[in-house]
């Protein structure tokens, strides 16, 4: 909810603040999916690592 926030602040236009939203309810749905498959986990893993 705070990222929802944080950009109703920044009074950026009604319709990019929608784009935006579909986008962050996209990467969480693909996060929560992706914690389903032990594979993707490792991958996960091995890309929090690097960073």
């Amino acid at each position: 909810m705070f990222f929802v926030m944080y950009f109703h602040k920044m009074q950026i236009p009604q319709k990019e603040f929608m784009l935006l939203n579909m986008y962050f309810v996209l990467f969480v749905v693909i996060e929560h999916e992706s914690r389903n498959f032990i594979w993707n986990n490792k991958i996960f893993r091995i890309f929090a690592a690097n960073i």
